[in-house]
């Protein structure tokens, strides 16, 4: 099945269906300013990912910052290694794609249904779900 269309705005507060952006196989990721560390370390592990698997494409999900302080992390911390989006609403985004926590990562197809929705790019395992 595919993901479920949510609100979802570019740096230039455009609205973005998802859709429209999984024409290949993708990595969707969850990041906030309030787990920075995490927010690092996700896109340095997609700084990782891209070398070796240059056919996969990575969107960052930002949740819980306002479209004016997740630009500015995106700039500050040269975020460039994915399509970063926001969800400015996360209650439609966890009823909707059943996200409660940062950590998780969406594997998608390249006919742009879900292959895993429960995966962590963190898990020891996650690269054999890429091959």
């Amino acid at each position: 099945s595919a993901l479920p269309d949510v609100t979802l705005v570019d740096v230039n507060k455009k609205q973005v269906k998802i859709k429209d952006l999984l024409k290949q196989k993708t990595i969707i990721y969850f990041w906030t300013k309030q787990a920075e560390s995490h927010a690092i370390y996700s896109h340095k592990k997609v700084d990782e990912l891209k070398a070796k698997y240059p056919d996969i494409q990575f969107i960052a999900v930002n949740i819980h910052n306002s479209q004016e302080d997740w630009t500015k992390e995106i700039k500050e911390k040269n975020f460039t290694n994915s399509i970063e989006l926001r969800a400015p609403d996360f209650e439609e985004l966890k009823n909707k794609w059943v996200i409660n926590k940062v950590y998780r990562t969406i594997l998608i197809n390249k006919n742009g249904s879900i292959n895993n929705a429960f995966l962590s790019m963190f898990d020891a395992n996650f690269e054999r779900y890429l091959k």
